[in-house]
């Protein structure tokens, strides 16, 4: 039979066992956010740079066939 103090000790020992799993899992939770944090930021500046491009393949555009006009015009 184990003595009361014996008990103590491994009730303690398992509740620094969990409170080190639940340390773990928020460290694991905060890189997680963070990671996805900078995913979509590195997103959003991939999609700001796609929209600014588009826009002067479109501005580009335009002005070609601006120019091709005014050259068959003249």
């Amino acid at each position: 039979m184990t003595s009361v103090q014996e008990n103590k000790n491994e009730l303690e020992a398992a509740v620094r066992y969990c409170e080190t799993a639940i340390s773990r899992a928020k460290s694991t939770i905060e890189s997680m956010e963070f990671r996805q944090q900078a995913a979509s930021k590195a997103w959003q500046e991939q999609t700001g740079r796609e929209e600014s491009l588009t826009k002067k393949v479109e501005e580009l555009k335009s002005e070609l066939d601006e120019l091709s006009k005014a050259y068959k015009d003249s």
